[in-house]
């Protein structure tokens, strides 16, 4: 089950404990990862006085002779590819661009309904705060980290309410900083 909007917020003022550090800077934005974290990422933004926007993921799927995902669609317009699966199963450039173009809209739809009109932020050279509910998988938050590196960003801080600890030490070469208010253990099994 889903947090409700007031336990979303709670948990944002949590994090925002924790990330006091980049209170009050000029060079902080925070981003939601997911639509459905902009009140947790909002209320992190509110408390750290920080400018918030959407920074969304889409995977790149092939649904020709079943579903292959081949990369990921990023805000900014950023593509990254998975070469190795591109290589193996002969990916044209065309059917590339095609599912490129494609999740481009997508993300362009979902970032309008946020934000309307209004430009995106600009994040180069900028220390950003990711927002994430911890349900996104590790490949996710790993394309999401290389998206945001394309956008010339200064560090990148992964925050999640919770987060297994094997997602947390996965990550730990990747993102500049993790903030989780709890670091969950897998279930064991047995």
């Amino acid at each position: 089950m889903r947090p409700s909007c007031s336990e979303l917020e709670a948990l944002g003022r949590s994090l925002a404990f924790e990330l006091r550090g980049y209170a009050h800077r000029r060079d902080v934005v925070v981003l939601a990862r997911l639509p459905d974290v902009v009140p947790l990422a909002a209320e992190v933004a509110r408390t750290l006085r920080a400018p918030l926007d959407l920074f969304l993921v889409r995977s790149l799927v092939l649904l020709e002779g079943g579903r292959l995902e081949i990369g990921v669609v990023a805000s900014g317009s950023i593509l990254i590819l998975d070469s190795e699966t591109v290589r193996t199963h002969g990916v044209s450039a065309a059917m590339i661009a095609t599912a490129a173009q494609a999740g481009a809209r997508a993300l362009a739809r979902r970032e309008r309904a946020f934000r309307g009109e209004q430009a995106p932020l600009d994040l180069r050279h900028r220390k950003v705060i990711v927002a994430d509910d911890a349900r996104s998988g590790l490949a996710a938050l790993r394309m999401t980290i290389a998206a945001l590196r394309r956008r010339w960003v200064e560090r990148v801080v992964l925050t999640a309410p919770t987060m297994p600890a094997t997602v947390c030490d996965a990550l730990l070469a990747e993102a500049d900083e993790i903030v989780a208010a709890l670091t969950m253990e897998p279930a064991s099994v047995g």
